[in-house]
């Protein structure tokens, strides 16, 4: 009985051993499976010298996913934070905007700040094993009579990457 209780024993502490082994190689590829997915802003800039009309940045946000999974449910955050007013343009829809061509939705999350954070469903559901997903031709735009400082960045979130993924770039903007 003494020595079956030893190889049980010694059993259970090699099962321990490969329970840990199995739980880091679990991590890396968490963590490989994370940088593999990318979002990045394609952007250019429309400047005026005159006051009366409108400074414009022309945008798309591109979401690449390089991993070997689908990843479900595609959700992006573009958030603006300037220090005078913005406008921000775009093919979505909401409540209170129609536009039955649009690709993607305007959602409303928990705490979010409505006048600098748009979150964006996509309506496509599945973003496959090396499939580009893009929201583009957006726009930012302000009167050129002000100064403005703006910072644009990006995440991108899904069921996969509930905490979400930075995008590789942000726009930043003093003038």
């Amino acid at each position: 009985m003494d020595d079956l209780s030893l190889l049980i024993e010694k059993k259970i502490e090699d099962i321990k051993s490969e329970i840990v082994i199995l739980k880091d190689k679990i991590i890396n590829i968490s963590t490989n499976d994370e940088k593999s997915v990318i979002s990045y802003f394609n952007f250019s800039m429309n400047f005026t010298k005159d006051d009366s009309e409108e400074n414009i940045l022309f945008c798309d946000f591109v979401i690449q996913n390089n991993t070997n999974m689908s990843l479900k449910n595609p959700i992006i955050l573009i958030k603006i934070n300037s220090i005078n007013p913005t406008d921000f343009l775009g093919r979505f829809f909401s409540k209170t905007i129609i536009d039955e061509k649009a690709q993607w939705e305007r959602v409303e999350v928990e705490e979010m700040d409505e006048k600098s954070d748009y979150w964006l469903k996509s309506k496509q559901t599945t973003l496959k094993p090396k499939e580009t997903l893009v929201f583009p031709g957006f726009q930012i735009k302000w009167a050129a009579s002000h100064e403005q400082n703006i910072h644009v960045s990006g995440f991108f979130y899904c069921d996969q990457f509930k905490k979400g993924i930075t995008s590789l770039n942000s726009v930043s903007i003093n003038i």
